[in-house]
């Protein structure tokens, strides 16, 4: 179906079965409800184009402003923005952050997705892969969108999985160790390129490459915290502080006091 841009009359396509997934999205957030999707796939398979392309059809005055990167960004959209917006968290595993310091951005979402459900946003969280997430996030989302190529060219291509389905491709991921197999998907289709039809790009590119910098950032600065965190750790131990008195004072369990010993022997 071709959904038609109102700014510049321009036109794209949005498959007859996401546009049912949408408009449905739509009756919840009259209902009150609020609608939170998974996409998901390898760099470059359209993540952000389908995202973008989905969520302009609920929030015809989605833009640039309503794309997110950051924990800090994510707080202000979902607090300043009307009832009905549109979010997209694009990338949301960004290349190159440490495991803590996703945990440390998944452990602000659920605080706030705890409490946002009365705004009523569609909120598209992007990840290179569902398996990154918290379960928590698997279970408050309606569906995985699973973007692919299936030559290792073309883009394009989707696969979505509903809520039931999504929760047991999580669950025999993490047990079994298989991606994307079982069980099957409800629907597949394809989408089309869309860049530059919601806002400049070049805009785009400029704002993400921010993002990552400042997330870097407070990379270095964190791991800066914890090696002098480690180093008083030693130093505590030396002066015959048993680890759990040592876990008291520094504010962490005794086996986390017991692994950072290890890793920084005397």
């Amino acid at each position: 179906m071709a959904i038609k841009i109102r700014k510049t009359g321009k036109t794209y396509f949005l498959d007859p079965y996401l546009k049912e997934e949408l408009d449905f999205d739509k009756e919840r957030i009259k209902l009150d409800w609020d609608n939170w999707w998974i996409i998901d796939g390898i760099e470059g398979s359209g993540k952000t184009t389908l995202a973008c392309s989905l969520a302009y059809y609920v929030d015809k005055k989605f833009t640039l402003s309503n794309v997110v990167w950051t924990g800090e960004e994510f707080e202000k959209a979902v607090t300043d923005v009307p009832k009905g917006t549109a979010i997209v968290w694009d990338e949301f595993a960004l290349v190159g952050m440490s495991r803590d310091a996703l945990s440390n951005i998944q452990k602000i979402i659920v605080k706030k997705a705890m409490t946002i459900r009365d705004r009523n946003l569609e909120i598209f969280v992007i990840i290179p892969c569902i398996f990154e997430l918290q379960n928590y996030f698997v279970q408050r989302a309606r569906g995985l969108i699973h973007t692919y190529t299936p030559d290792g060219i073309s883009r394009g291509f989707w696969r979505l999985w509903h809520y039931d389905g999504k929760d047991l491709l999580y669950e025999n991921a993490k047990k079994r160790h298989t991606l994307y197999k079982k069980p099957r998907p409800d629907h597949s289709g394809t989408f089309t390129d869309t860049k530059g039809l919601f806002f400049d790009h070049k805009e785009y590119q400029k704002r993400k490459k921010n993002a990552v910098d400042s997330i870097s950032h407070d990379g270095r600065r964190e791991n800066k915290w914890k090696d002098q965190r480690d180093a008083g750790i030693v130093e505590l131990r030396k002066c015959n502080f048993t680890q759990k008195q040592i876990g008291k004072v520094i504010g962490i369990s005794q086996p986390r006091v017991a692994e950072i010993l290890t890793d920084n022997p005397q």
